[in-house]
């Protein structure tokens, strides 16, 4: 991780905007939620299983999505976890959230098994 994000996010603290926008680059997925501080410096990504939901709020619901800092982990928390982000925003008509292929689930239980 970049030393100079590193830094800055030894400065955050809860309830501080931040701001987020869209990476139609990313390598691992395509595309991609970058987090950043309110003065620019690149934090990190949304998690991927949310990268769907967020951009259908960000790009059909209305207004404007949030983000804020819910809380800060200090070191020895690895980077990628010192940072809970809050999102907020409105939801398209219709939108049912973590509804998408990534939250199927993986296999379906038999109902003998979900009985006992």
């Amino acid at each position: 991780m970049n030393p100079l994000a590193l830094r800055r996010m030894e400065t955050l603290k809860p309830r501080e905007k931040l701001n987020i926008s869209l990476d139609a680059t990313n390598p691992a997925t395509g595309y991609g939620v970058q987090i950043l501080s309110n003065d620019y410096i690149m934090l990190g990504w949304s998690p991927r299983y949310l990268v769907e939901d967020l951009l259908k709020v960000m790009f059909q619901g209305g207004c404007e999505v949030e983000a804020h800092i819910v809380r800060h982990n200090p070191p020895p928390a690895p980077p990628g976890q010192r940072l809970l982000v809050g999102f907020s925003g409105c939801w398209p008509e219709g939108f049912q959230p973590m509804s998408g292929q990534d939250f199927q689930p993986l296999m379906e239980m038999p109902a003998k098994v979900l009985a006992t």
